[in-house]
């Protein structure tokens, strides 16, 4: 009998390679060839962190979650024996600084990402600041020299829409340059500039504006207008240059209103380059109901 060669078709069976031999290899092989993407998922026994009461999983959540809070900076203690040194000039306001921890929680599994996505957004306090041509996150973090680096990113770029609905805490400052600024960043001036920054404002508002089947809106609103204009004017005198400084007051506090649209906000505060009259009659607004 031709038992073959290595480039022949014919080879030599054995009697260990029956057919019925050969069809058991090759479908064990199958099998442990195959995809773990093909095999049968086998159901998991249920977590028992999940039987604990929410109250309590979130009491876990909050040792590993980041935080944003207003801080005073001098509070912040310095390693290796530095002490806090009095600062010749102290500013007004407290920065928000956040404290790292553990995200890695959003991947366990989808049940957890929901609850620890909320209260990582829902807690804490975000900074936003509206130009002309941005809508920025301020980002400034604590390191453990003490030191509170700053990074700012594009807000509608780097978080999705998902992320964004659950912020519940929201200080916005909006920032008009006057109109020599705008010509030589943004190559724009006088009503330009407050038509393009009111969009900006209006996008931004855009996107926490409850909706009916969707989750529910802001809780803390502080709102901070910056007028350009002002720094100018604090050099000119006379009774016609405040004249026209409250009516570019009164022009340019209009960028504010398309906050208007947010409703239920229990916490607004509105300051800056505004009247009063204007930041009541907006806080009011705000205040409303929300649609049921």
């Amino acid at each position: 009998m031709d038992t073959g060669h290595f480039n022949c078709r014919d080879y030599h069976v054995t009697e260990d390679l029956s057919p019925g031999r050969i069809t058991a290899i090759i479908n064990s092989r199958r099998r442990s060839n195959a995809s773990p993407m093909n095999r049968k998922v086998e159901k998991c026994k249920p977590f028992d962190f999940f039987r604990l009461p929410l109250e309590l999983r979130q009491k876990v959540y909050g040792y590993l979650l980041p935080r944003a809070t207003a801080r005073d900076v001098s509070s912040i203690g310095l390693p290796f024996g530095r002490s806090t040194i009095e600062c010749r000039f102290r500013s007004r306001k407290k920065p928000i600084i956040w404290e790292r921890g553990q995200t890695n929680l959003l991947c366990v599994c989808r049940r957890m990402h929901d609850e620890f996505a909320a209260m990582l957004y829902g807690d804490s306090m975000f900074v936003i600041f509206v130009k002309y041509s941005s809508i920025t996150f301020r980002y400034q973090w604590l390191l453990p020299s003490g030191l509170t680096p700053t990074s700012d990113m594009e807000l509608l770029d780097t978080f999705p829409m998902k992320y964004l609905q659950l912020i519940r805490q929201l200080h916005v400052s909006v920032d008009h340059p006057d109109s020599y600024t705008g010509m030589i960043k943004y190559n724009v001036g006088g009503k330009g500039l407050t038509y393009g920054l009111r969009n900006q404002v209006e996008k931004l508002a855009s996107v926490f504006i409850p909706r009916e089947d969707g989750p529910a809106g802001l809780n803390v609103l502080n709102v901070e207008l910056i007028n350009g204009n002002e720094y100018l004017d604090c050099e000119k005198r006379g009774i016609v240059r405040a004249r026209e400084r409250v009516q570019g007051t009164e022009d340019v506090q209009q960028v504010l209103l398309p906050f208007a649209g947010l409703r239920g906000v229990a916490d607004v505060k509105i300051a800056g380059a505004i009247t009063d009259e204007f930041a009541d009659e907006l806080c009011k607004q705000v205040k409303r109901d929300r649609p049921s």
